[in-house]
């Protein structure tokens, strides 16, 4: 038996990267320089500066939702930064954002993550469902017996970033049995950084992840 949650995400920027600027450089993974592309481009942007931290906001077309790109500061990895970035600082990184003309170098990137949720699930205490014997699925059961029980959770993401826009999707599962003529400052993702989907209005992230390497394997 599967109960299953999805949620899918496919948005064209709003400013769409040109294809003739991507060219490939280095990107400072934890354990050694990739070569990856770069998409590439100049202009006026939604900036984010706030206590060391760095970044961009990318409308999608319908500007509702925007792709958001944040670069912690030296000496900070991006899991230091999102296990101290709340929810309120989040809004008030994207409300404070400032339009301003820079040099963006971003990676084109795929990346997929898959993991079984049963343990952080039962760690928060939702250990009942899990345990058999203990767990009462006898409404879903034609025979009424309370034999059902849920034996894992699983969750799976996938995103896709490139020229065009950003595809996305997440599900989960419960189972049961690129250089410019003009100098401008310039914001380039070349090593770690957190990545994610915003509702603009809200500040709610959608999706949000950590690119440590965008070499897609």
């Amino acid at each position: 038996m599967y109960l299953i949650n999805a949620i899918y995400f496919n948005g064209d920027w709003k400013y769409q990267f040109s294809a003739n600027d991507t060219r490939e450089g280095d990107f400072n993974s934890p354990d050694k320089t990739v070569k990856t592309e770069y998409m590439n481009r100049r202009g006026d942007m939604d900036y984010l500066q706030s206590n060391g931290i760095t970044g961009a906001l990318l409308p999608y077309v319908d500007e509702q939702f925007a792709f958001i790109g944040l670069l912690p500061e030296e000496g900070t990895t991006p899991r230091d930064l999102i296990n101290n970035l709340s929810a309120l600082d989040l809004l008030n990184l994207i409300k404070n954002k400032k339009e301003k003309e820079i040099e963006l170098s971003i990676p084109k990137f795929e990346s997929s993550y898959e993991d079984s949720l049963k343990d952080e699930l039962y760690n928060l205490g939702m250990n009942i469902p899990f345990t058999p014997g203990s767990a009462d699925f006898s409404k879903m059961s034609e025979s009424g017996k309370d034999d059902l029980f849920i034996s894992d959770v699983r969750h799976k993401t996938y995103i896709k970033v490139d020229e065009k826009g950003t595809e996305a999707a997440a599900v989960t599962s419960v189972v049961m049995p690129q250089s410019m003529p003009i100098e401008l400052p310039r914001l380039s993702f070349d090593r770690p950084f957190i990545y994610g989907i915003i509702d603009v209005t809200t500040g709610i992230p959608l999706f949000i992840g950590i690119m440590e390497n965008p070499v897609f394997k």
